[in-house]
């Protein structure tokens, strides 16, 4: 059992009966999440996955997915546990989408593409970042944001292999001027070409040179460095 509000909540408690509650049990649980995420373990993630179902039953499918990002965010800062973190985060990409809540399903599906890459699930995470930026090509608020997406999507498809992040680069060249014309379309090009001849040299300070202007992030970094070593054992890109 656990502490919340000076009450003790058994973890065993039968979520299901909160049915019967209705709005009371339901506000009473709703502000649970208001507690602070680290001092939910594993068990009561356990907790309040059942507590999501609940909320499905009754039709409250926002509340519910706001909550599996909840979860997803425990399961991946505190628990460590990435695949439940993704599973979390794709069953919030789902309801969301069931809503018409585009941005948002977009946002766990980020997510969930992030993970995987960590995870070595770089073809998921490629077809995952190539959907979000394809979907914000078409729509004027998002624009922006799309090169930054097919960006990962290129270096995802290249760690899966080269011809097939060739192929994707050459797609998002001729279909999305917007990338054509960005730094990182112009990076992916001089990667391409580093590891096409094996120029360990060319792709360092293609990287390097990015790098200096726009930061990349930590996980894309380490991307690179496995894609660096394909042709050569040196580990320092940066």
């Amino acid at each position: 059992m656990f502490w919340f509000n000076s009450v003790y909540i058994p973890t065993s408690f039968n979520i299901t009966d909160y049915c019967h509650l209705h709005v009371k049990i339901f506000s009473y649980f709703n502000r649970m999440f208001d507690c602070e995420i680290g001092t939910i373990d594993n068990t009561i993630s356990k907790f309040l996955t059942n507590f999501m179902t609940s909320l499905v039953k009754m039709g409250r499918f926002t509340i519910a997915a706001k909550h599996h990002m909840t979860i997803a965010e425990i399961c991946e800062k505190d628990l460590v546990d990435i695949e439940q973190a993704i599973r979390h985060y794709e069953q919030a990409a789902d309801y969301y989408k069931g809503e018409e809540s585009s941005s948002s399903a977009m946002k766990c599906q980020l997510a969930v593409a992030q993970l995987a890459s960590q995870l070595g699930q770089c073809d998921k995470a490629a077809n995952l970042f190539e959907e979000a930026g394809k979907a914000s090509m078409e729509n004027n608020l998002l624009k922006y944001g799309a090169k930054g997406h097919l960006f990962k999507a290129a270096i995802c498809h290249f760690c899966v292999d080269l011809i097939n992040g060739q192929k994707a680069l050459k797609t998002y060249e001729e279909c999305y001027p917007m990338f054509a014309d960005s730094r990182e379309c112009a990076l992916m090009k001089k990667l391409s070409e580093a590891l096409e001849q094996e120029n360990v040299e060319a792709f360092t300070t293609a990287v390097q040179e990015y790098d200096n202007i726009t930061r990349l992030e930590p996980w894309i970094t380490s991307l690179l460095l496995k894609l660096k070593k394909t042709i050569s054992e040196e580990e320092d890109i940066t």
